[in-house]
């Protein structure tokens, strides 16, 4: 019983050819295969690209860390929440009129924030809403016209190709040429 045992298991146990490692050779040599990959990958591609966009930085608000006239590039898939400190280009609108810039988020909902509105000088950060900052002081931001709603964040500044070197071989801050 033992013998007719151990000859099924050596008759279940050998594949013979075309095995599976063969069928995936012989896939992979069809032209139309390599033509369907190619084209999934270039809609890929393609659909990716669609989220990302230059943007140009038109006042000195941001500076040193961007400079007026640098182009930053933009990844506009972004989720809510945001991290602090992560740079977004945010669409601020006051007195019937809209500026599309950029901006550090300092503040995310329920933090504290400074305000002028309530007796105890601070507020929370309502749900769904940043508080966006400038680096220069006279900047319009979350400052002046206070939170603003993740819908007004269009995308997540992902690169700064002018970015300042944040040190050399002596330890100090500077730029490279």
């Amino acid at each position: 019983m033992s013998t007719e045992l151990a000859h099924f298991i050596r008759r279940m146990t050998h594949f013979s050819p075309p095995c599976l490692a063969m069928r995936i050779r012989s896939l992979l040599k069809s032209a139309w295969l390599w033509a369907v990959i190619g084209i999934i990958a270039c809609l890929g591609i393609l659909v990716l690209w669609s989220h990302f966009q230059l943007v140009h930085m038109n006042s000195p608000s941001m500076e040193p860390e961007i400079q007026q006239g640098d182009d930053v590039l933009v990844f506009d898939l972004i989720r809510h929440p945001l991290p602090k400190d992560s740079l977004v280009v945010v669409t601020l609108s006051f007195d019937d009129e809209s500026v599309t810039t950029i901006r550090r988020i300092a503040g995310i909902p329920g933090d504290l924030y400074p305000s002028a509105k309530q007796a105890s000088n601070t507020a929370r950060i309502p749900k769904g809403h940043y508080y966006v900052t400038g680096i220069s002081t006279n900047a319009l931001d979350s400052r002046t016209l206070g939170p603003v709603s993740f819908s007004e964040i269009e995308g997540k500044v992902i690169w700064i190709p002018n970015e300042p070197s944040t040190s050399n071989s002596a330890g100090e801050t500077g730029t490279t040429n």
